[in-house]
């Protein structure tokens, strides 16, 4: 499935997939090094983002190869690409692109139901909760509208993290809600203007049980509509929903 923002004309974006956490895919003896005393459900998270991720590189004809982790344990990705990688409960995300069109790209996922009110305050500030109560005629309760902005904001601190001089926080940043996309409100973070413009955000729904909130970053001579594809490079079978809903 193709989904493409609205203005401009349309050039390759990121490539989007999702896996079932134990599933099947193996991993390189240099991967298997970085989890040798996670436990076992690291391990398995850890080994469905490594397949998923390279089956998606391959239909991007990325070099294959071990996909290693940073300081911050984020993956090391192929020169000429970027990617991001998320899991919840037995599902895992990703998203790959070539540089040359994306610059940077941060992918969350979540369950699709209310966060706990004692976080409201934590990860929302007061006009995100208000905002979120208009996002659809599905909507069930500031909760969820908070689950919804834990999810943006992960993924654009994904996106963002290397443009900063510090690690963001949550009311460093709010979220606007248009429609089947989001906007991005710089409001104590210090980023570039420009960089936050060119920000495209993106927000689904698979299997009408997680919530998939995607944040990209095309280059700078890119125009403002980017495609974004979700594969079938998994087996899984798992797709977004016939209807955004959060």
């Amino acid at each position: 499935m193709t989904v493409v923002t609205p203005h401009g004309p349309a050039v390759h974006g990121p490539l989007i997939g999702t896996s079932r956490i134990g599933g099947r895919g193996d991993l390189y003896p240099e991967e298997r090094a970085l989890i040798t005393n996670a436990y076992p459900k690291r391990v398995a998270e850890f080994r469905a983002g490594r397949v998923l991720a390279r089956r998606l590189l391959a239909k991007l004809e990325a070099p294959q190869g071990p996909l290693l982790s940073g300081p911050d344990r984020a993956p090391l990705w192929p020169v000429g690409f970027c990617g991001s990688l998320s899991h919840c409960d037995d599902i895992c995300v990703a998203a790959v692109a070539r540089r040359s069109q994306v610059e940077a790209v941060g992918i969350d996922v979540e369950p699709y139901r209310p966060l706990e009110e004692p976080l409201w305050d934590v990860i929302c500030r007061p006009e995100e909760i208000h905002n979120h109560q208009r996002i659809h005629s599905d909507y069930r309760g500031p909760g969820l509208g908070a689950r919804f902005a834990f999810s943006a904001k992960e993924a654009v601190y994904k996106a963002l993290n290397r443009y900063t001089e510090r690690e963001l926080e949550f009311h460093d940043v709010s979220i606007q809600v248009d429609g089947d996309f989001f906007r991005v409100v710089d409001e104590t973070a210090g980023l570039d203007s420009g960089l936050v413009e060119r920000l495209v955000c993106r927000w689904t729904l698979v299997e009408e049980r997680w919530l998939v909130t995607t944040v990209i970053l095309p280059v700078s001579k890119t125009p403002g509509r980017v495609a974004v594809r979700w594969s079938t490079a998994d087996s899984s079978d798992l797709r977004p929903a016939s209807r955004p809903a959060p």
